[in-house]
């Protein structure tokens, strides 16, 4: 499970290109969110739980997001 989840935001660490990727945690809204971003603002890695499922958004400076992968029943599935 760990593996999975680890392979994922290491992928899009390598997407980004400057080499600035910045890992923080942080407790927002009683949720637990873990956020990947490029320090250039253009794109980063989300990740929460939402109505009992973890998902992983990646988000476009333009504010459109896209469904990455959702984690479920133990499990990740890809859904780009």
């Amino acid at each position: 499970m760990f593996s999975e989840y680890k392979n994922i935001i290491s992928e899009l660490f390598t997407e980004c290109r400057n080499g600035t990727s910045e890992l923080s945690m942080e407790y927002k809204n009683e949720t637990n969110e873990l956020f990947v971003e490029c320090k250039n603002g253009t794109s980063k890695l989300f990740v929460g739980c939402r109505n009992g499922t973890s998902e992983l958004f990646v988000e476009y400076k333009n504010g459109t997001s896209e469904l990455f992968a959702q984690y479920k029943n133990g499990m990740f599935k890809r859904l780009k």
